[in-house]
């Protein structure tokens, strides 16, 4: 028997196992956000062709890369 608040070796399996959700990044991640949705829109790119994108999309006014970012999570 185990006693209340232990884990038994399937509990932990179960955990392990479980998909995990994409965790929120803040605002101020603003790099990070967009790596991320790069990634997902162009997971063939390279580091240096996100790299660029990174470049273009911080010479643009900061309402035009809040709107691109809004649903990032």
């Amino acid at each position: 028997m185990r006693e209340p608040g232990e884990h038994t070796l399937a509990d932990l399996l179960k955990a392990a196992t479980a998909p995990v959700s994409e965790t929120v990044i803040g605002p101020q991640f603003e790099r990070n956000r967009f790596w991320r949705l790069m990634a997902r829109i162009h997971p063939e790119w390279t580091r240096a062709q996100r790299e660029k994108a990174w470049q273009e999309f911080r010479s643009r006014p900061t309402t035009e890369r809040e709107a691109i970012l809004a649903g990032v999570p």
